[in-house]
């Protein structure tokens, strides 16, 4: 699988969580300044709890420590596209079912 179109489903997942077109999701997209969160009840999950979810379900014991150490920040769209392209390596079968690689 080539590290494009890993990148290329992990925008449409952003795309898609966020009810945009892929066409508007740019690699420099910040998303504490270019996406908002539609606002939900307490009992629902929010876009930022998906995207967390993503960035945490894909992620090996290692890159989890990174996280939590705050050593890993993904702040921008291609942040969270390396992301996805490191996880990848390490454990393809979750980053296949989350981004729906065939």
């Amino acid at each position: 699988m080539s590290e494009e179109v890993i990148c290329l489903h992990a925008r449409a997942r952003i795309a898609e969580i966020f009810g945009l077109a892929i066409e508007e999701i740019r690699p420099d997209m910040n998303f504490a300044s270019d996406f908002q969160s539609a606002r939900v009840s307490d009992f629902l999950r929010s876009e930022f709890d998906q995207l967390n979810d993503d960035i945490r379900d894909v992620a090996n014991r290692k890159i989890t420590t990174e996280i939590n150490s705050g050593a890993l920040v993904i702040n921008t769209i291609a942040d969270y596209c390396n992301h996805m392209v490191r996880c990848y390596y390490v454990n393809p079968k979750e980053v296949v079912n989350l981004l729906g690689l065939r």
